[in-house]
């Protein structure tokens, strides 16, 4: 019963009327169709060909740079000091060019010129004064007079002892010093061994120098030749005070040939050396006799006792 009720719900009823079942029969049958549009075929349609596949065009990428490495800060800690440290606590010194340090030396001395004291008569510095004084008064000394002839030739030929002031300001160790003569006449008035003339032309020694005591004199003087390198006076003096006590020593150079006139008591000996030496004051006669007579000084003369 039921299979008979599904057959009648899939076929559709048959009619009793046989034109019915003759028009049936000879018609075509209808198309098969679908409830659903989607699955029904459009044969006018255009012919489906596929084409060739296009592939997608690459998406510009944008390039995002790495970011910067980290900053490092180097940390640098001072050396440790040394064991023995002084701190600078003033400038550090430095060379200056030629013409700055030159500058800088006038500029120096333009500065202190007010701290340094002149003398108002001949306007130089005092201590310049000094200086012309104690060399002038070396010059008249009794040793210099007793080893030269050139200032005792004016002493001998003047009754009075004057030296011509020209004479004395020519020395290259006063003219440096002076501008004119009447200048330097004024800076001796400043001496007390020495006495300058009204004129300002002439000087000469306050307590004149005899012939006897210049004669003594030279007998206490030996002269030395071949001097060590190191001729200093503090090693002159060790050398000759072996001998006994000796009051001045003084070096000379030798002297051109017709420098100058010859004097009468120098030996032939003395006026012809050509090398540096040195005459020895001793305290008295003997000691000068000894000193000749000693054969490590054999090269000591001693002319003034000829």
């Amino acid at each position: 019963m039921a299979n008979q009720q599904t057959l009648d719900s899939s076929t559709p009823p048959q009619s009793d009327d046989p034109s019915h079942s003759h028009s049936s029969s000879s018609s075509p049958a209808p198309p098969l169709s679908r409830t659903f549009s989607s699955s029904r075929l459009n044969a006018n349609a255009p012919e489906f060909v596929p084409g060739r596949t296009t592939p997608p065009l690459p998406q510009p990428r944008m390039m995002i740079p790495p970011p910067p490495p980290p900053l490092f800060l180097h940390m640098y800690h001072h050396p440790p000091p040394p064991l023995f440290h002084v701190p600078i606590t003033g400038p550090i010194p430095f060379l200056p060019h030629e013409r700055r340090r030159r500058d800088r030396k006038k500029k120096d001395q333009a500065e202190t010129g007010a701290s340094v004291s002149f003398d108002p008569k001949s306007g130089l510095p005092e201590d310049t004064v000094q200086k012309i004084v104690n060399q002038v008064e070396y010059y008249f000394s009794d040793l210099n007079l007793a080893t030269t002839d050139l200032l005792m030739r004016f002493i001998s030929k003047d009754p009075q002892g004057y030296v011509p002031m020209h004479i004395v300001a020519s020395f290259n160790k006063i003219k440096s010093f002076i501008n004119s003569n009447s200048q330097l006449a004024t800076v001796l008035q400043n001496s007390s061994k020495l006495v300058v003339s009204e004129d300002g032309k002439r000087v000469r020694r306050l307590y004149p120098i005899t012939e006897a005591a210049l004669e003594e004199l030279q007998s206490r003087i030996v002269v030395a030749e071949n001097l060590p390198e190191n001729h200093c006076y503090q090693n002159l003096m060790k050398i000759f005070s072996a001998v006994g006590s000796v009051k001045h020593i003084r070096t000379s150079q030798p002297q051109k040939s017709g420098s100058g006139p010859p004097s009468a008591a120098r030996s032939a000996k003395t006026d012809s050396s050509n090398k540096v030496h040195a005459f020895v004051e001793y305290e008295r006669v003997e000691l000068a006799k000894k000193a000749v007579s000693r054969p490590r000084l054999n090269s000591v003369t001693s002319p003034w006792t000829m």
